[in-house]
């Protein structure tokens, strides 16, 4: 029998202020093939000790607290040799926007009566938590929080993923974030899973229970479930996207983020030529900005690769998508990249708007310099998260899934391939 600590204690006394997040954000140090955004949480529990460690080590989606850290980027390295070149999009699609993202216009839910595998009482949940991370006008309302469970089999391992879903006031469950596949070992306490989530649009303000379907990776049908029915814990969270927080800066967001993979001359999943198409909003009639593009580089910082030159935002038309395509010739490493582009206002400077890695297209992209693009992969470069869009998440945590990364890569067609976000 598993022996293990639980904590009880109110949302309230664990929630993290947004002075302390902010200051958990400028901590620099994973190795360089992982990242996180992750705030920090100082908690008797046995399974916060270990998230505390599994921040800088083991799993695909960890990411180096360096997302929203300006002091943490780099100049573009001597060592790179590439090109890149802007250009507006000419086959915009037409469609009338009814939200301000493009993946709140197809959000998914959870059908009434889910089907169940067979295997149903083969896998359990141990126990679950929710943490209150950030609160920006002290409203008592977070738009930003964090679910962590334990999952258990009778076997001695299993690997599995999750569905993460929120119901407001009693209402439909909403999905808002699919983890990565994970490993759980039999009855074990120390693979907890944790995904740290940010509201970005269509969440008003509301009592929020979260609940989690447990899939076995290769089958169909879900293994296991917990929610607020079965665990306190995840029931009544006081949350808001960001659009109503007073503090936060509205005007500007991403519409859509999308990275098409274009040339892989050796035919091992890793492109050497690509382009970042990006759809930006404001609720201005016009705005002149500029865009910077960096990539998380082999030293675990953000590298700035290409900036703009200022160009027009038109209101929320769907005529002003940029391309950027990339040609990387040297000094670029075999790898997973994870990118982040920042609209900046083209007179102040001010940043006004930022998508990084919680946007699929925008994580781990699989990329190598056109150098390295005759010869089999090495591995290495960065990872990423899943999620984006309405919602972003980060998760860590389980088990390791990294063999199957360059397996998944070879998969890719050998021409163009799209990466959307939301898909």
């Amino acid at each position: 029998m598993k022996l293990k600590h639980q904590t009880l204690m109110t949302l309230a006394s664990v929630a993290l202020t947004g002075a302390s997040y902010a200051q958990s954000e400028q901590l620099v140090g994973a190795p360089a093939s992982v990242a996180s955004t992750e705030g920090v949480v100082t908690h008797s529990s046995t399974s916060d000790a270990k998230n505390q460690v599994n921040k800088n080590a083991g799993l695909v989606s960890n990411k180096v607290i360096a997302e929203n850290s300006e002091s943490t980027t780099v100049a573009r390295k001597d060592s790179r040799a590439g090109s890149a070149k802007i250009r507006q999009l000419t086959d915009v699609n037409k469609t009338v926007k009814t939200s301000k993202s493009k993946l709140s216009e197809t959000a998914k839910f959870r059908e009434k009566s889910p089907a169940q595998s067979s295997k149903y009482h083969e896998f359990y949940f141990f126990d679950a938590d929710a943490w209150l991370l950030s609160d920006v006008d002290g409203d008592g309302y977070y738009s930003e929080f964090r679910v962590t469970f334990d999952a258990d089999t009778i076997y001695d391992f299993a690997d599995v993923y999750a569905v993460l879903y929120l119901s407001r006031n009693g209402g439909p469950w909403q999905e808002y974030h699919v983890t990565d596949v994970f490993e759980i070992n039999g009855e074990s306490g120390s693979d907890d899973y944790q995904v740290t989530t940010r509201l970005n649009f269509d969440f008003p303000p509301g009592d929020y229970d979260v609940l989690v379907d447990l899939y076995e990776y290769g089958y169909s049908g879900i293994v296991a479930t917990i929610s607020a029915e079965d665990d306190i814990h995840l029931s009544s969270l006081p949350l808001e996207d960001l659009t109503f927080e007073d503090n936060y800066d509205q005007g500007f967001w991403f519409y859509d983020v999308a990275t098409d993979l274009i040339s892989d001359s050796d035919n091992d999943g890793y492109y050497s030529q690509f382009a970042i198409t990006f759809d930006v909003d404001t609720d201005f009639a016009s705005a002149e900005v500029y865009a910077e593009i960096f990539f998380i580089n082999e030293d675990g910082n953000w590298e700035l690769e290409y900036t703009s030159n200022d160009f027009w935002l038109d209101g929320e038309s769907a005529a002003d998508q940029l391309v950027v395509e990339f040609d990387w010739n040297a000094g670029y490493p075999t790898g997973l990249y994870d990118f982040k582009v920042v609209i900046r206002d083209s007179v102040s400077q001010e940043r006004l708007a930022q998508a990084g890695p919680e946007y699929p297209a925008l994580s781990q992209v699989p990329l190598e310099s056109y150098d390295r693009d005759n010869s089999p992969s090495s591995g290495g470069g960065t990872g990423g998260s899943n999620g984006g869009g309405s919602s972003s998440s980060y998760e860590s945590g389980g088990g390791s899934f990294v063999w199957l990364l360059p397996l998944l890569a070879m998969l890719l067609p050998l021409r163009t391939v799209r990466k959307r976000v939301g898909k």
